[in-house]
């Protein structure tokens, strides 16, 4: 019966196909059943009904749409097209069957449409219809009306460095897109920053996009770049995990890293957990061996203080020694007055004299020594910031016998949380540390202090210095804070100098100050997911091989649980 009908009496091959069959079961009907009406009879009624629906229809709109959305996605999904994403870098070549993608816009050419499309389409061969069709269904995007233009859309684009305007088919993008496919285009858009694998040039990864691609910091040894990392958000929504996955990137690019653990999350079975979540028994006895090759725990107030701080490299200069000593043993002290200063300045100097340069001695001479009366206060800080000196014991050793004998990552942890002097004692130890890497640079050194609020934010403490100086000797902090304030100065500083920023979901104080740093809607950084984040600073473009300033969205790298869909 197909063979026997014309084509050109059916509106598509859909049509005459249908025809065929329903004829094909009513013949089949009126002989078991005994219907006296005749099958060409039948064959014309049918016939009549299926061309008044094309009248009024168009063609059937709906089949003519879902035909056009499948055959479209499978020519995506087989790569038989080209996606050109739309900006001022594009190279737009006609005739190249190439699909544009601008905002929620799918830009095709015509000739794409009927060498592509069709050969996969059974409703209709007719561009017209097709482009009816989606325009009953405000699929189509015009540029005027009453004219056979009217259906198509003109588009300027750049085409090997020239401007060119031309009139495109252009769709809606997000009506007719499989999600897979979406997905797969929406990050298109990134390609420049996303990588589905790490490239052989060192790179730190940072985070993953929906379809597992990654984007990373450029990591060059034989440079002095920008490497601090800075993250903020509220407790249970990512920033810490994020960190002690960094933690391991880092040592994987063979960089030496200290962190500073006051909060408890740094302990063996929390990096463990982090490290592991999500994978099976075979990922957790990867993780376990990592940490137990990888990682050298040291608890201050089990094993006491791990290095002599004052047991450092110094030079012949009594001034520059002098210098430093001032700096590592006032760390955690805010401004000093002019007098003040002196003073502790001719306490250090005679602290030099003995020549034997060691906390206790600093002790001794700084704090077991008689104040003038107006100096009350400064007596009483200096106690108070020497004070955990005396109740655990210093190493008799300096940073490079303590590094040398422990593994990648050295995890230096109190639990300091109600204990204020806790905080002096990681400030003159983290200033120390800087010391002892500032008379050895040949190596990068990531310093960690998880929530900083606590510590000395001033120009003259360790985390000022370290931000401002640690770049000329490849020492970098990666440090985070819960909240970001208006008032809190000091804070601001000290982040605005990382290289890059990781915002997971923030709390009411904070979300407008991170919505102003984004330019992203408050309401969208409040509706994060756990893990989730914006990151904000220099990224690697993998195309262009250099960083560039960019703001990116995703959720935390893993270092070793696959990426999986959600």
């Amino acid at each position: 019966m197909y063979n026997e009908t014309r084509q050109q009496d059916f509106q598509n091959t859909q049509y005459r196909k249908s025809w065929c069959i329903l004829v094909s079961v009513f013949e089949m009907l009126q002989t078991y059943y005994d219907i006296h009406v005749s099958t060409k009879n039948f064959g014309n009624y049918l016939y009549h009904i299926l061309k008044n629906s094309v009248e009024k229809t168009g063609g059937n709109s709906e089949a003519i749409v879902n035909d056009f959305t499948q055959a479209l996605n499978k020519v995506i999904r087989s790569n038989n097209v080209s996606i050109v994403q739309y900006s001022k870098d594009m190279n737009f070549t006609p005739g190249n069957n190439e699909i544009i993608i601008k905002d929620k816009m799918l830009a095709l050419e015509e000739e794409t449409l009927t060498k592509k499309i069709f050969p996969f389409m059974t409703t209709t061969n007719s561009v017209l219809h097709i482009l009816q069709s989606l325009n009953e269904d405000n699929l189509l995007y015009t540029s005027s009306k009453g004219s056979k233009e009217s259906l198509r859309y003109k588009l300027t684009v750049l085409s090997h460095g020239m401007k060119r305007r031309y009139a495109f088919i252009a769709i809606e993008k997000d009506a007719v897109l499989d999600n897979d496919i979406a997905d797969m285009l929406s990050g298109i858009k990134t390609s420049e920053w996303f990588a589905k694998n790490l490239p052989t040039t060192s790179v730190i990864p940072i985070i993953t996009n929906q379809n597992g691609f990654i984007a990373s910091q450029e990591f060059a040894a034989n440079r002095q770049d920008n490497l601090h990392f800075f993250t903020t958000g509220m407790p249970g929504y990512g920033k810490t995990f994020h960190l002690i996955e960094r933690m391991c990137s880092l040592q994987k690019q063979g960089i030496r890293t200290v962190v500073f653990d006051v909060s408890g999350s740094f302990t063996r079975e929390e990096i463990i957990e982090k490290l592991s979540v999500g994978g099976d028994d075979k990922i957790l006895k990867e993780v376990e061996n990592y940490v137990n090759e990888h990682i050298t725990f040291h608890n201050i107030e089990t094993e006491g203080i791990p290095i002599e701080p004052l047991m450092l490299n110094f030079s012949d200069d009594i001034t520059e020694k002098k210098n430093i000593l001032f700096s590592i043993i006032m760390s955690h002290f805010g401004s000093l007055g002019k007098v003040q200063e002196v003073f502790i300045e001719q306490l250090i100097t005679n602290l030099i004299a003995i020549d034997d340069l060691s906390v206790m001695n600093a002790y001794k001479h700084i704090v077991k020594v008689d104040y003038p009366e107006k100096q009350d206060t400064l007596h009483l800080q200096v106690t108070e910031h020497f004070s955990y000196f005396t109740n655990y014991e210093c190493a008799n050793r300096g940073w490079s016998e303590f590094l040398d004998n422990s593994k990648d990552i050295v995890i230096i942890s109190m639990n300091t949380s109600s204990k204020t002097g806790g905080y002096a004692l990681i400030d003159i130890l983290m200033m120390s540390l800087f010391y002892h890497q500032r008379f050895n640079p040949a190596k990068h050194l990531g310093i960690f202090v998880d929530e900083i609020h606590s510590q000395n934010l001033k120009p003259q403490g360790p985390i000022t210095q370290i931000l401002r100086e640690g770049r000329k000797f490849r020492t970098f902090l990666n440090y985070a804070t819960q909240f970001l304030s208006k008032k809190n100065t000091d804070a601001n500083a000290v982040i605005k100098l990382a290289g890059l920023s990781a915002f997971f979901n923030p709390d009411d104080t904070s979300v407008l100050a991170v919505s102003k740093s984004l330019g992203i809607s408050q309401k969208e950084l409040l509706c994060m997911d756990v893990g989730e984040c914006f990151i904000k600073g220099d990224v690697y473009n993998y195309q262009k091989h250099i960083r560039e300033n960019k703001v990116l969205h995703g959720k935390t790298y893993r270092n070793f649980v696959p990426f999986k869909h959600e």
